[in-house]
């Protein structure tokens, strides 16, 4: 586990296996705030025996940016503290987390169990004498949420920012814009994504950004990738290839499974990439 301090009341801890991964500590004068708890009780004690040593205390309030298992499975550490989340957080445990406590088992850190959110939001909360708002940020999940500290002007944003560009899970681009487009008018001086480092400038936002509205404009240029920004833009088309699938929408659905083949044209050669080129083409021969 890595610690730094960032700004006057922020604590960021950060782990390297079994993937980069953060959570991010506000020690404000009526609440100490956690976002996102990472993988189990294991590191969650470690963060609890450093903020001791430093003099914070126990967090007393815990947000989930989304409930993807690596941000929630520490929850259970924080016995008596408020959980907050977005109310589709809530139903995508109820519906989604055991599931995932079997199919990623081998990443647990310490004797998982679930705990829920127990207060949940539809738009925004705020805690207004703290300067801590947490508001409804949908993107890399229906359920995303963000978190701000407007003393410190540091933005949480959970997986939404990724570098070098966001991953597309759902049919959302417009949803996905706005919030990052809400980002943008927030004018953070720190930025804390879910799995890279802190951003000092808005420069990866800009790039989510830009990359989000190409897609939804049908126009990304390939040839200005360069192989990292091709290797995340290949499992994009796959997925929206298979959400238009889904969809019944078979002239989408070919138009990505289309540009996923450019993209593995372009990347270096590969085993692996052999047998993308193969799987895809053959899902194209599926949509006739």
């Amino acid at each position: 586990m890595e610690y730094q301090r960032v700004g006057g009341r922020g604590h960021l801890f950060t782990w390297e296996e079994p993937y980069l991964c953060s959570v991010y500590v506000v020690d404000a004068p009526g609440h100490v705030f956690m976002v996102d708890t990472f993988l189990g009780p294991d590191p969650m004690e470690d963060v609890q025996a450093k903020l001791r040593e430093i003099g914070v205390g126990k967090p007393d309030v815990v947000f989930n940016t989304h409930a993807d298992y690596d941000h929630i499975w520490g929850n259970m550490a924080f016995e008596g503290s408020l959980i907050v989340a977005h109310d589709s957080s809530l139903k995508r445990i109820s519906a989604q987390g055991e599931e995932a406590m079997t199919r990623f088992k081998a990443h647990m850190m310490g004797a998982v169990r679930l705990r829920p959110p127990n207060l949940v939001f539809r738009k925004r909360i705020a805690f207004v004498e703290d300067g801590v708002e947490f508001f409804y940020t949908p993107g890399h999940t229906g359920d995303s949420a963000s978190c701000f500290d407007s003393v410190d002007r540091v933005l949480i944003a959970g997986d939404n920012i990724v570098a070098p560009y966001p991953y597309i899970n759902l049919l959302n681009l417009k949803e996905y814009i706005q919030s990052l487009e809400e980002y943008k008018r927030l004018g953070a001086k720190t930025i804390i994504p879910g799995h890279d480092p802190p951003q000092r400038d808005s420069a990866l936002l800009d790039a989510n950004l830009d990359y989000l509205r190409m897609v939804a404009s049908g126009h990304v240029d390939l040839g200005a990738m360069d192989q990292r920004q091709l290797g995340a833009h290949y499992p994009n088309t796959v997925r929206l290839a298979e959400l238009y699938t889904e969809k019944a929408d078979k002239a989408k659905a070919k138009e990505y499974y289309g540009e996923a083949l450019k993209v593995l044209n372009l990347l270096e050669p590969s085993t692996e990439n052999e047998a993308r080129k193969a799987k895809v083409s053959s899902r194209l021969k599926d949509l006739g």
